[in-house]
Formats: C-alpha cells, structure tokens, sequence
C-alpha cells in the first residue's frame, strides 16, 4: 500500500470505525476505557507501529512491544505520538460514531462491542496487516491502566 492510500484511508471514518471494530475485539472482555480509543489511529497509520502491532503475539504487553530499552525499533515508533494523537483526534471521534452505527458498539463507562469481528476473514492482505495490528493493540492495552499507559508513552493530555 502507498502512501497516498494510507493517506485516503486515514481520513476516511468508515474505515476508521471498522478499526475501532477491531480493536474493540482484540481486548479483554471486547471493552475498554473510551480514552485508550484515541490511541488506535495514531499507532496504526505509523507503519513503524503497525508492523510492530502486526507481528505481536497474545502474551505482548506494552512494554515488550514499545517500550523495552532492547527494542530501539518499538520505542522509536513512539516517537511524536502526542502530535498524530492531535492530528487524528477529530477523525477518531467521526469513526468511535460509525462504530457505533455499524458494528454493535456502546459506550458508557467503557466502550464495548457485542459482536467481534475476527481479522482473519478479510481477504485483502493490505486491510488484514491493519485489522490484525488493531486487534493487537487492543489486546495490548486492555492490560493496562489509563493513567499509567498515558504516562509511560510520555502522553501529557488527551
């Protein structure tokens, strides 16, 4: 995938919301804290994240995948996190609404999906590498606290 596709996919909130699908499937439970929402387009349309995120495993946390002083290749994909955090906000909020819409989502003290979606149905190998590195970071962050999660990833605000 080039980059002028990544580019038009990046603002499309559809695509966007089948994402926050994916994610939403990948954590414990299919539920998280709506904030940990906000991290998903920023860390996927980095394809230094997302191909860390697409090789992941289950027993990945944030740490062995970001964070460890061993990995330079994670804790550089960290790096100007607050500012496509910025970047892709408005997006993010368009995109947790069409989940909403489309895929069985809800929000109130987290955010949930009834039905999971499994990356592995998708047929295109370029739209699977994002679903699955979605699920991952779902996976990931559902394993932690909020507070703690925005702190280490050096996150002064939402």
């Amino acid at each position: 995938m080039d980059f002028k596709e990544i580019e038009i996919l990046s603002c499309n909130s559809f695509f966007g919301g089948k994402l926050v699908a994916h994610f939403l499937s990948g954590c414990e439970n299919q539920k998280i804290r709506t904030e940990f929402i906000f991290l998903l387009l920023p860390f996927i349309f980095k394809k230094d994240s997302r191909e860390i995120l697409f090789s992941s495993k289950s027993t990945s946390t944030l740490y062995s995948t970001f964070l460890d002083s061993k990995n330079i290749k994670g804790r550089t994909s960290v790096a100007g996190l607050e500012k496509r955090l910025t970047y892709f906000q408005k997006t993010t909020q368009t995109s947790i609404i069409i989940a909403v819409q489309n895929y069985n989502v809800s929000i109130d003290e987290f955010i949930t999906i009834k039905t999971r979606l499994d990356y592995r149905n998708e047929k295109d190998g370029h739209l699977q590498e994002f679903f699955k590195a979605s699920h991952y970071l779902g996976k990931i962050l559902s394993k932690t606290e909020l507070f703690d999660t925005f702190l280490k990833l050096g996150l002064k605000e939402l």
